[in-house]
């Protein structure tokens, strides 16, 4: 009885598998590839390394794209890691301006206070001069 039912299960199962791969088959005939740039662009990609159309090529087709998109990759890599060198080493002279932009302060904070006890001093002096001469 239960192989009678597993069987009728599966004679069920072949017309809707049909009929999803006929409904798949009708939608794909049915789209117009020649105004969809994308597919047009894929396709004509795909036949730069796919010249010819057997089992064999077929065989390697995803083994051929994964290998160009690796090279793709490692390809962007390289280019990124000039960028990223690039800007540690714009990095690295912002670290260093800042360093001397700190010790050009320091210094001038360090004059600014010997030449104010130097002002201090000639006005002290000045005053002096001046209240000895009146």
């Amino acid at each position: 009885m239960a192989d009678l039912n597993a069987e009728n299960t599966k004679e069920m199962d072949k017309p809707t598998q049909n009929n999803s791969l006929k409904k798949k088959i009708n939608k794909i005939l049915e789209s117009r590839i020649d105004n969809d740039k994308e597919t047009l662009e894929a396709l004509k990609a795909l036949s730069t390394f796919f010249p010819e159309n057997n089992l064999r090529t077929r065989r390697n087709l995803r083994s051929e794209i994964e290998r160009r998109s690796l090279v793709i990759n490692e390809e962007f890599m390289q280019s990124f890691k000039q960028v990223n060198d690039s800007l540690e080493g714009i990095y690295k002279n912002i670290l260093s301006m800042n360093e001397c932009c700190q010790d050009m302060t320091n210094r001038l904070n360090a004059v600014k206070i010997r030449t104010n006890d130097l002002i201090e001093q000639t006005t002290k002096l000045q005053t002096e001069r001046f209240g000895r001469h009146n």
